[in-house]
């Protein structure tokens, strides 16, 4: 991935924290893959799936919008078929948990915006989605307080418009107050 100017700031993090990567694995700053690695990646296909569902539900919003139809202003989604009698008690609590309210909005523009923000949304999950496994063995924050000079991310980080908070936590930042003044233009 290479830097550019139309990269949002989550895209931009993740180019960063690739580059950290590299000088993590250089120093050889590695850690063992957390015991509910799979139950958080499940989380985030979770979240990608219910963004992708509202986009679908979207869609077909407009398209009725767009025919006249006479549209609901609000729809409930489920990703599950009807209750059932059959169902436990867990089961219905379930279903009724992944039901959703969805409100649309009345005009073609508003669903429009909304389906922009959905797609962001998508993109923001998904890269999140990618950069938890590409850094899933790798200590990142070694690396970032040891072995690069913390003035290099700030700077960078001025230079590309990413919060400082993003990279360096309150403690960090307090640990290195004389880095948080250098200007985006500064060179080691």
């Amino acid at each position: 991935m290479e830097d550019s100017e139309n990269m949002t700031v989550d895209e931009r993090m993740l180019f960063y924290n690739r580059a950290n990567r590299e000088v993590a694995i250089l120093c050889n700053h590695q850690r063992s893959v957390s015991k509910n690695f799979g139950e958080q990646i499940g989380k985030i296909d979770e979240k990608i799936d219910e963004f992708k569902k509202e986009k679908q539900l979207l869609k077909n919003h407009l398209a009725n919008l767009k025919a006249g139809k006479k549209v609901k202003p609000v729809e409930e989604s489920s990703s599950s078929s009807s209750d059932s009698d059959s169902d436990s008690d867990d089961d219905k609590k379930k279903k009724k948990k992944e039901k959703k309210k969805i409100r649309f909005p009345q005009d073609v523009e508003g669903t429009k915006k909304r389906i922009a923000k959905v797609k962001e949304s998508i993109a923001r999950w998904e890269t999140k989605k990618t950069e938890k496994d590409e850094l899933k063995t790798v200590s990142l924050t070694t690396s970032k307080i040891n072995y690069i000079d913390p003035r290099i991310s700030v700077a960078w980080a001025k230079k590309h418009n990413v919060p400082i908070e993003r990279i360096f936590s309150k403690t960090l930042r307090d640990k290195f107050p004389w880095a948080m003044d250098v200007d985006e233009d500064w060179k080691f």
